[in-house]
């Protein structure tokens, strides 16, 4: 393919011009034409429920039932922002607008990024685009219960998505003037081995901010659906305040690039994205590990509706169903429930009181699930964590027994969607806990067992539990009526080597070769064997729960 000069990099003015339009089509062309990875995206697929048909010059945009038909179409993501919903489709005007969809309503125009949206598709040559607000009927729950269920085949099978990455909301568009470019020049000097025939000149480059600037910081990036939506796309046309991005399977390229030379991505979720586009690529032995580090970043999104924390990330776990056969219950999965009972919140908003850990004020999901608190997640279990890393030889084994597991779904035919209610019923070894505040109280949420005396390998740490909320949301007199539940024991067979770097003076705890360390739940008392977990406990003394009876106890 013979490139113009169009192709080989140059920033226009403002994103509403033909040009950005044409670049944009020939990155998305060249992708699909030469990226051998990313052909499998430029099939054909059954098109959603329904979908935009964005008309031409003569022929009115329109909502199309598709009736299972197969097309190409493209998908849109964006902010709502504080957008009141005026333009969305409902019950009402749904029959009207299969036959036209107005550009104004009482002189209000459409709003700017579904007005752009339509543009851009006609000019990339597809006749479909997919827009959420448009698309499913908003004031029907069951319409909206049915068509989020359909997520994962929504964008995974889309021809492209269209990101209104440097808009906050629904009014600012997409195709939006830019601000003027300063051109910073620096001097470059050829022919050094001749100092009498020196040449000289001026190298321009753009001063646009970085990539990392202009997508991952965006307030794009930090919203939990459109985390998923990114990770289910394979390919995306960012459209941000300064320049035009594309990534895809192969790579990214810009407005600035060779459209057919795509640089490898520095974005951490292009390995996240590629797992979950290809199928070869994500294997039952490493799905689950895989779900933590996206529970690890989805966690840390923002979401406007409480009640969105498990739909929103509910196409994400269809996809990971397809590998690991297992059945979903509230965020985790039953093959390897005891290991996902062991998440923890994260300390990294501690000091950041509106970001603070805390419960939701509906019903999201039963206490035993990381969906049930808003704030950051990590797994226990996994490398994230430093509660596990210093351990260099060691062996974990389940001390817990699932009896039983259930969840009341909103949508019974979405086992990945919202829950009621779910109950968890257990066999293990439990034992009431007294706690109080560490004598040296560096994280909010962390108390002391007093009567733990254990050690941890490299360090010297008394007994902790971590509350998944602050403490303070718990009443003194519950505080002194907690139990931990034993999860998962570690036998340390060999001192770590980071043991060998502790200081000459350091007390070497008994029994070195044989340390244990037990992670368990902290739990509070809610009816006759009936529990709520509030925490998660650390606990190094190997005699802890030493002559404890093991129980049966239901976790809701």
């Amino acid at each position: 393919m013979e490139l113009t000069e169009e192709d080989k990099g140059h920033v226009q003015p403002q994103s509403d011009t033909h040009m950005i339009l044409d670049t944009a089509y020939r990155l998305l062309n060249v992708c699909n034409l030469l990226h051998t990875v990313c052909m499998t995206a430029g099939t054909t697929h059954t098109l959603p429920t329904r979908v935009v048909d964005v008309g031409n010059s003569k022929r009115l945009p329109s909502l199309c039932l598709s009736n299972g038909r197969s097309d190409r179409y493209c998908t849109l993501s964006y902010c709502w922002g504080s957008s009141s919903g005026w333009f969305n489709t409902t019950s009402d005007n749904l029959s009207k607008r299969t036959q036209f969809l107005p550009f104004t309503i009482n002189g209000k125009p459409m709003p700017k990024t579904y007005h752009d949206a339509i543009v851009i598709t006609r000019r990339l040559g597809i006749r479909y685009v997919w827009i959420d607000a448009l698309c499913i009927i908003q004031d029907s729950a069951e319409d909206w219960q049915r068509e989020s269920a359909k997520m994962r085949e929504i964008y995974r099978n889309s021809y492209c998505t269209i990101a209104a990455t440097g808009s906050t909301d629904v009014e600012e568009g997409i195709l939006n003037f830019r601000p003027a470019q300063q051109l910073s020049t620096s001097e470059v000097v050829f022919g050094q081995s001749r100092p009498k025939i020196t040449y000289f000149g001026r190298h321009l480059k753009p001063t646009i901010p970085d990539k990392t600037r202009l997508i991952v910081d965006a307030t794009f990036s930090n919203r939990g659906w459109i985390f998923q939506e990114m990770l289910l796309s394979p390919r995306t046309l960012h459209f941000t305040a300064h320049c035009l991005y594309f990534d895809c399977l192969s790579g990214t390229s810009s407005e600035l690039d060779s459209v057919d030379n795509p640089r490898p991505s520095e974005d951490p979720d292009l390995s996240l994205k590629k797992v979950l586009i290809d199928q070869r690529t994500c294997h039952s032995s490493t799905a689950y590990a895989f779900w933590w580090n996206i529970i690890y970043e989805f966690t840390r999104k923002d979401l406007t509706k409480e009640a969105d924390r498990l739909p929103a990330i509910s196409g994400i776990a269809s996809r990971i169903h397809m590998n690991v056969a297992d059945y979903y219950v509230a965020g985790l999965w039953q093959n390897e429930l005891v290991e996902g009972l062991q998440w923890v919140v994260a300390t990294e908003y501690e000091r950041v009181p509106e970001r603070l850990p805390r419960r939701p004020n509906i019903f999201v999901a039963p206490s035993w699930s990381w969906a049930s608190v808003i704030g950051p997640i990590s797994s226990a279990k996994m490398p994230l964590s430093k509660w596990k890393t210093d351990w260099d030889a060691e062996t974990w084994s389940s001390a817990l027994e699932i009896v039983d597991v259930k969840v009341e779904l909103v949508n019974a035919d979405n086992i990945y969607g919202q829950v009621t209610s779910g109950l968890l019923r257990v066999r293990g070894r439990i034992k009431k806990v007294d706690v109080s505040h560490p004598r040296n109280r560096i994280i909010n949420g962390l108390l002391e067992v007093p009567e733990g005396k254990g050690h941890w390998p490299g360090k010297y740490w008394e007994d902790v539990i971590r509350f998944d909320v602050l403490e303070e949301h718990l009443k003194p007199s519950e505080r002194n009526n907690l139990c931990c539940l034993e999860v998962y024991r570690c036998i340390k067979k060999q001192p770590s080597s980071s043991w060998y770097n502790h200081p000459k003076d350091a007390p070497v705890p008994p029994n070195f070769s044989d340390t244990v360390c037990f992670h368990a739940l902290v739990l509070r008392p809610t009816g006759l064997h009936q529990y709520q977990r509030v925490g998660f406990a650390k606990l190094t003394t190997r005699t802890y729960f030493d002559g404890c009876d093991i129980h049966t106890v239901d976790i809701i």
